[in-house]
C-alpha cells in the first residue's frame, strides 16, 4: 500500500529514487539491470546492481556496483534527499561524478541533475512501474563529440 510521499529519493545514474515513508518507498531495496528490456548505447555493462536503502529523515543511501562491458569495475555511492539539493559523490573512483541533486515528480518518479566540476553533466528521471517489479532510468548527456544521446535502463526488482 503506497502512503503520501514525504520527501525525495532517487537514485541511477543513475537511479535514482523515489520517497514516500520508507516502509512502502517501491524503490528502496535491490535492482539488477536487464539488458534486454533496456535500450543503451553501446554494449551493456557485464553486471549492473543498485542498491537503494532508507536512512531516516528522508534520507536515502544508493549504492551502484558492477562492472563494464570491457571488464572494469565500477563503484558509486551518495546519499541524498529529493528536494533538489546538491549532494556529494561519497565514493572516490570510477565514474566523475561530483554531485546529485533529486526533484519528485510525482509518486514513483523522480528527476535528477548530475554535476561534474559544477557544470551539468547529465539528467534524467527514474520511474518505478506501477507493480513495483521495474526501475527504468532515462538518462540524457551528450558523448565524446557533443552530440545529445540518450539512455534507458531498465532494472527488475530482486
Amino acid at each position: 500500500m503506497m502512503t503520501k510521499p514525504c520527501s525525495f529519493a532517487v537514485a541511477v545514474l543513475v537511479a535514482l529514487p523515489l520517497v514516500t515513508q520508507a516502509q512502502s518507498n517501491p524503490k528502496f531495496g535491490t535492482w539488477k539491470l536487464n539488458p534486454a528490456k533496456s535500450k543503451l548505447n553501446g554494449p551493456p555493462p557485464r553486471s549492473d546492481t543498485r542498491v537503494y536503502e532508507d536512512r531516516g529523515s528522508g534520507v536515502f543511501h544508493s549504492t551502484r556496483t558492477g562492472v563494464d562491458a570491457r571488464g572494469e569495475p565500477f563503484l558509486s555511492q551518495y546519499a541524498a534527499k529529493v528536494d533538489g539539493k546538491e549532494y556529494p559523490r561519497l565514493v572516490k573512483g570510477s565514474g566523475a561524478m561530483s554531485s546529485i541533486a533529486f526533484t519528485m515528480i510525482d509518486a514513483r518518479s523522480v528527476a535528477w541533475t548530475v554535476k561534474i566540476d559544477g557544470e551539468v553533466a547529465m539528467t534524467g528521471t527514474s520511474v518505478v512501474s506501477e507493480d513495483e517489479r521495474m526501475l527504468t532510468t532515462t538518462v540524457r548527456r551528450a558523448d565524446a563529440r557533443g552530440q545529445r544521446i540518450e539512455t534507458v535502463s531498465v532494472y527488475d526488482k530482486q
